[in-house]
């Protein structure tokens, strides 16, 4: 994109001149040079300047992802850990990234509600 609009400021009085420098260095199809070229709803032409920046700001957020994935890989390597308490079990699923309360029956509507307000849900399939 950078480069994209290094040749089309290049080109400013002709910018006509820039649509094969874009097709032949950046391999852009003739269609998107000429919608480059083109002027937009505020007269500039190129990349707008917020598409470079959120770029950047995409590029951060993939490159975060990425280790936070291969964090999650590495932990992984741990089937699941169950850690008793009062009333139940706790059961940390690292493979399926996933904390379960087990509990020997069904518990009271307080418990219940306490831990849906802080974001537990009901598995059916897992029966936790």
């Amino acid at each position: 994109m950078k480069r994209a609009n290094t040749i089309i400021r290049k080109h400013r009085k002709n910018p006509e001149a820039a649509i094969p420098v874009l097709i032949d260095e950046l391999r852009l199809s003739e269609k998107r040079a000429k919608e480059l070229i083109a002027p937009d709803g505020f007269g500039d032409v190129g990349y707008a300047h917020y598409r470079l920046s959120n770029n950047n700001a995409d590029t951060r957020r993939m490159k975060e992802r990425l280790v936070e994935l291969r964090r999650k890989e590495a932990a992984s390597s741990q089937e699941t850990k169950s850690l008793p308490f009062a009333s139940g079990e706790i059961e940390m699923d690292f493979r399926g990234d996933r904390i379960r309360l087990r509990y020997p029956g069904k518990p009271d509507a307080a418990t219940t509600g306490n831990l849906k307000r802080h974001g537990f849900r009901w598995s059916p399939s897992n029966g936790v």
